[in-house]
């Protein structure tokens, strides 16, 4: 890893792995997982399209960023030439920016950042960093509530900041297309940045080994075992480590029961006190909570009968199409 952004050649840097691929890779990325990451970049999968959200996070990228340069005082730099990496890892900044000082004297400065022609000197003067600007819905604003930044958009900064060898990233977020978050700033850690490195290198590793990341509990794993599954499969005894799994999966099974009815206890318990105070929100110190009526859904089966349908070719009319497997579990 070098300390000083690289001179990039080519405008694509494909087959690297991406600052914005580390959070999935780290398994903190509630969109995708290390699986996704792993077959999409051995070719095996392609990357999804991430929807009307992410193309007007695109299309208001430069107001976003404009709008920090105004509220910071700063220029902000996007790159010609984006994708800056060494070796096997790349990031896509959203922008340098020269913060501080008259903004005259820094243009200079600023196209040498255009170009990636960084100097170990205006690194060190700490008047350089990175740029991140986000946009997301109303409903995550709590994400971004009393300057806190989603893990995952971290780890993206911390990654571009090991890449560039730039001391930090200034983040900022629209919310709800009418409230700015920030700018928070990320300073550069050596000792937190190792460890991601680390574990996005045994990653990179695996790519090449062929070998998949550890199963955890993301769909991509379960369609790939669905793809091994055969309707006239047959019995096998389990081995000492499948025992295992078996066993624990039993275990955790029973466990949550047990925590469902001590859910519905508890529910019961909070229900009881707020209809005594006539109340419907409750706030507490760790946590508040909000009453409203459920069970509100369309009875499709009632609704069918009275348009006239057979009761007995119901169930077979509405039934939803098999997509996947699971296990069902029973003490013996």
């Amino acid at each position: 890893m070098t300390d000083i952004a690289l001179h990039v050649d080519q405008t694509r840097a494909d087959g690297l792995i991406g600052a914005s691929d580390a959070a999935a890779i780290l398994g903190i990325d509630s969109y995708r997982s290390p699986l996704d990451v792993w077959l999409e970049m051995r070719g095996e999968k392609e990357r999804e399209d991430a929807g009307e959200p992410a193309r007007w996070g695109q299309v208001l990228e430069p107001v976003v960023r404009g709008q920090y340069a105004l509220q910071t005082g700063s220029i902000v730099c996007v790159p010609r030439i984006s994708e800056t990496y060494f070796g096997w890892l790349r990031c896509t900044p959203d922008g340098y920016v020269v913060h501080g000082g008259s903004l005259g004297g820094r243009t200079a400065e600023c196209e040498k950042f255009c170009s990636l022609e960084l100097t170990q000197a205006a690194i060190d003067s700490g008047d350089v960093g990175l740029y991140q600007g986000k946009t997301c819905s109303a409903y995550l604003a709590d994400e971004w509530s009393a300057g806190k930044i989603p893990a995952k958009y971290e780890v993206q900064c911390r990654v571009e900041m090991a890449v560039t060898g730039l001391p930090w990233c200034d983040i900022v977020c629209l919310v709800g297309g009418q409230h700015l978050v920030g700018p928070v700033r990320i300073l550069r850690d050596l000792d937190i940045e190792r460890a991601i490195i680390a574990d996005l290198l045994a990653f990179w590793n695996s790519l090449k080994t062929g070998e998949p990341p550890p199963v955890d509990a993301s769909e991509a794993w379960r369609d790939r075992a669905a793809k091994q599954m055969r309707e006239d499969g047959l019995a096998i005894n389990a081995d000492d480590d499948v025992d295992a799994l078996l066993t624990e999966l039993s275990t955790t099974k029973d466990t949550i029961k047990q925590l469902e009815v001590r859910e519905k206890m508890l529910v019961n318990s909070l229900l009881v006190r707020m209809g005594t105070a006539g109340a419907t929100k409750l706030l507490g110190s760790t946590a508040k909570a909000t009453a409203y009526k459920s069970g509100a859904g369309t009875d499709w089966k009632s609704y069918a009968l009275e348009l006239g349908a057979d009761e007995k070719t119901i169930p077979e009319t509405f039934k939803r199409e098999e997509k996947t497997w699971t296990v069902k579990v029973t003490r013996k």
